[in-house]
């Protein structure tokens, strides 16, 4: 084997995210929101043994048609396609080359899971593009990597965040932040609109100075975010546990549900509300 197909035949990326495996293997593996992250707009779902076409959506490179077979599909473990790597110059038919084989290998760890990116079989690809078409790949799932993390990880901390920031007193800033024009919600003692409620936290803040929040688990499916809340009004309370639901459009909370039991010193479940 000579030096360049020795240095230059496998891309591997490895990132942990903090998301459970079978969020992940989601966003992996339904096409649409495959295509939210990748950058590109798949026409039809994802099925093993068939060919998956559509168009690459990032600005530049519209012009290039999406094409990879998928290989293999085995949940929350592995997802695999072959596919020409960096397929992009009108008028070439790379059809007669050696595909390359895209990985994605899914392992759980303490915090979410650890995502392995590996792309193999360069040393296939003709040798008088084979370095650009492995260059630019290497970046490519640099950027890729990235990419996903962002994608699973902004809408779960926009949750997150917001709680914190009104928690702090921050509530302006949690709306102006997090919060969509159109936001409704579905707490009995306010109205439903926006203000009502953005009021209502600012009043709760001036009358609880001390108030703290502790979120114990965070769930997400799709554009809802679940968080599990300890919420403690002054040092001496023993506070309630709190769920609160929020529907997001795009990166803004457009809806929110909330509830909360109040712990009790006298409970007779010896596992606690948590």
């Amino acid at each position: 084997m000579d030096k360049i197909k020795e240095a230059e035949k496998t891309i591997v990326k490895t990132i942990k995210l903090k998301a459970p495996v079978a969020r992940v293997w989601r966003a992996l593996t339904d096409h649409i929101e495959f295509g939210k992250w990748f950058g590109v707009k798949i026409d039809g779902p994802f099925v093993e043994g068939e060919v998956s076409r559509g168009h690459i959506t990032y600005p530049g490179y519209e012009h290039v048609i999406w094409e990879s077979t998928i290989k293999e599909m085995v949940p929350e473990k592995l997802f695999s396609y072959q596919w020409h790597p960096y397929a992009v110059e009108s008028g070439i038919d790379y059809s007669k080359e050696t595909p390359t084989l895209v990985e994605f290998r899914l392992e759980t760890n303490d915090e979410g899971t650890t995502l392995i990116v590996i792309e193999s079989g360069f040393e296939n690809i003709p040798p008088n593009r084979r370095s650009e078409a492995y260059r630019m790949n290497e970046g490519g799932w640099e950027a890729q990597i990235d990419n996903i993390r962002k994608h699973l990880s902004t809408q779960m901390n926009a949750a997150t965040s917001f709680l914190k920031l009104v928690a702090d007193r921050k509530v302006r800033e949690a709306y102006e932040r997090y919060i969509a024009s159109g936001f409704v919600h579905h707490n009995q003692w306010f109205k439903s609109d926006r203000q009502s409620l953005m009021s209502g936290m600012e009043e709760a803040g001036k009358k609880n100075p001390d108030k703290k929040l502790e979120i114990k688990k965070v769930f997400e499916d799709g554009d809802i975010v679940i968080t599990f809340s300890h919420v403690k009004q002054n040092a001496d309370d023993l506070g309630a546990a709190v769920v609160h639901m929020f529907r997001f459009e795009g990166e803004k909370v457009a809806e929110l549900w909330d509830l909360g039991q109040p712990i009790s010193k006298d409970a007779v479940n010896e596992l606690g509300v948590f």
